[in-house]
């Protein structure tokens, strides 16, 4: 800790949440942090190098579109769709409080249209180009994790936490340019039975993408880790803690180094056949992950 500096702060105009930090990791090994506040309003930070070692940082404002007056910003996340460029989705849930006893909310998706291959990321653009989805609860935690479909591509997906005590699960509809609310059921079986409302989720995959490790939090106290198949939905081992307070965080983490298998087919026959013993074997090891659990009024526990 000692060789970490102040490198910068900035007074934010109000307060956001724990749902309102993104941070997008360019192909060029730079990250850049977005900051949404209650009030509508998104700001992107980022640090330059000043060619002598030191740091300079910069803060700009994001103008993103199809936020009314009057809404207030309830979570992001964002992921790149591209490994090769920088082509991020951006999510926002809003809501809009329209009398004592009614409130609007909605799932705004930005995105920017037809990104040249050799482009940089341009963020105005993106907050320009939004598909707004009407929510019926009010929106908790925005996640994005994937899915293995049938032909073994994987697809993005947002996982929205609600008030309905649902975790709500967002496909993308390539052919009419838009995003639809699909069963979450048979795609994710850990979310069927939930305590209440699931105030932070975590998904891992192994190295092979055929276990995807699912933790969750609720409002009840209840914290909840589910390892799945991939491949078939199967429910293959879960384990339940009960607290006396809400779990208002959850992480799986590691110390290994994990790298995701991009090549699908090489899992199906004959590919997967092919592979030497030696390689077949690495990629099957299992990375030892372990659960942090963040209680609201009791002291934090790491389960390894």
């Amino acid at each position: 800790m000692n060789s970490f500096q102040d490198a910068h702060y900035y007074n934010l105009p109000s307060q956001g949440n724990v749902y309102t930090y993104v941070n997008l990791s360019l192909t060029n090994g730079t990250n850049r942090a977005l900051f949404g506040i209650l009030k509508r309003k998104v700001f992107c930070c980022e640090f330059t190098n000043d060619g002598g070692g030191g740091l300079i940082p910069a803060v700009k404002e994001v103008p993103f579109t199809y936020i009314p007056a009057g809404a207030e910003i309830i979570s992001m996340d964002a992921f790149n769709r591209s490994s090769n460029r920088d082509n991020f989705i951006i999510g926002i849930s809003i809501i809009k409080v329209t009398s004592e006893q009614c409130a609007e909310t909605y799932l705004n998706v930005y995105t920017e249209q037809d990104v040249d291959e050799n482009a940089s990321l341009n963020l105005e653009s993106i907050a320009q180009n939004c598909l707004m989805l009407e929510l019926a609860f009010t929106p908790y935690q925005l996640y994005h994790s994937y899915v293995i479909n049938q032909d073994h591509s994987k697809e993005v997906v947002w996982l929205l936490s609600g008030s309905d005590v649902k975790v709500h699960l967002f496909r993308e509809d390539p052919q009419n340019h838009t995003y639809c609310e699909t069963e979450i059921e048979g795609i994710f079986p850990e979310f069927n039975a939930i305590a209440s409302i699931i105030l932070w989720m975590d998904i891992k995959h192994t190295a092979d993408l055929k276990r995807r490790i699912t933790a969750y939090g609720c409002e009840c106290g209840v914290s909840k880790m589910v390892v799945v198949d991939s491949f078939s939905g199967d429910t293959l081992q879960e384990f339940t803690e009960y607290y006396d307070a809400p779990v208002t965080r959850v992480g799986l983490f590691s110390f290994s180094k994990t790298i995701e298998t991009q090549n699908l087919d090489i899992l199906a026959d004959p590919g997967w056949k092919k592979l030497e013993a030696v390689e077949r074997k690495k990629m099957n090891e299992s990375t030892p992950w372990h659960l942090l659990v963040v209680n609201a009024l009791r002291v934090s526990a790491v389960f390894i």
